[in-house]
């Protein structure tokens, strides 16, 4: 698979699980899950940005 399909493919993998582990912070009642819920959501959104970035060749680092 072409290295730009497979970034394509894990940024929506990860806004995916990033949009799963936001409707569970709905789910639970218990508050310190919910953080750990969003904040891994976070964390996936992060990581997200950077699949994005490399797509579109944003950062200087993917000039080198």
């Amino acid at each position: 698979m072409p290295l730009a399909d497979t970034a394509r493919r894990s940024h929506q993998d990860l806004l995916d699980f990033q949009s799963s582990l936001r409707d569970r912070v709905h789910e639970t009642d218990d508050d310190q899950l919910a953080a750990v819920l969003e904040t891994a959501a976070e964390a996936l959104g992060g990581l997200a940005e950077a699949f994005a970035d490399f797509n579109e060749g944003d950062e200087a680092a993917w000039d080198r």
